[in-house]
């Protein structure tokens, strides 16, 4: 697939998931360490804000009882634990995620340029993208258009290469 195909895979199917494409994530929760990081002690309990805390009097930090060590663990939408088909929605899914992260990333960094680019992968021409250029503080021509994309389409595949997708350039 292209790079511009990449874009409009994930414009496409950000809704088909059973969740917008803000959230994915069915539950959150968290996975606690076996024992205190500081004293080795077993045994937690949560203060009176619901922060998990270590049981043992003596195990304190910053005068303050020591925090129990914890992971925040994420169940996505669909997600069957047991299953280890090579089809499994997880594996569907993680190139969406994989590729929702890295176009959140582009367009943070290359703003209007990588917005033009996304124009153009929805198959905006050139001359309707100078024409309706909503960026008053860049002047647009249909070089500096083509120039762009160009610009863009390489970077683009090569966040996407980065991250283990090849793409038809």
């Amino acid at each position: 697939m292209s790079p511009e195909g990449y874009i409009r895979f994930y414009f496409e199917r950000q809704d088909n998931h059973g969740a917008s494409s803000v959230t994915l994530v069915d539950s959150t929760g968290r996975t606690f360490a076996k024992k205190c990081a500081k004293c080795g002690k077993k045994r937690r309990s949560f203060n009176a804000v619901g922060d998990p805390i270590c049981s043992s009097h003596r195990c304190r930090t910053d005068d303050a009882p020591t925090p129990w060590p914890y992971v925040d663990a994420f169940v996505l939408r669909g997600v069957v634990q047991s299953s280890m088909r090579p089809d499994h929605f997880e594996r569907k899914i993680g190139s969406f995620m994989d590729i929702a992260r890295e176009l959140h990333r582009f367009v943070e960094e290359w703003g209007p340029r990588a917005k033009v680019f996304i124009a153009h992968s929805h198959f905006y021409s050139r001359e309707a993208i100078v024409n309706a250029a909503p960026w008053p503080d860049f002047k647009y021509t249909d070089w500096h258009v083509r120039q762009t994309i160009k610009d863009a389409r390489a970077e683009w595949a090569k966040r996407l290469n980065r991250i283990g997708i090849d793409t038809d350039t």
